[in-house]
């Protein structure tokens, strides 16, 4: 999904902003640091991690929404 957006950014052919790419540097962090998590510790970053990728979500939206006419 990660990929794919990115992919989407270039495509529209719009440079990413620092919100853009300090959100997919953090989420990118976090795939990172989860794969050696525990049950209890991955439960308990789903919350941060969720809100990222929320936040990245809305950001691509608003993206595409500038391309359309």
């Amino acid at each position: 999904m990660l990929s794919r957006m990115g992919t989407d950014v270039q495509a529209m052919h719009m440079s990413p902003n620092t919100s853009w790419s300090a959100t997919t540097d953090s989420i990118r962090q976090d795939l990172s640091h989860m794969a050696g998590l525990s049950g209890a510790q991955m439960k308990a970053a789903m919350p941060a991690y969720h809100a990222r990728m929320t936040r990245l979500i809305d950001l691509h939206r608003q993206m595409i929404a500038k391309t359309k006419p």
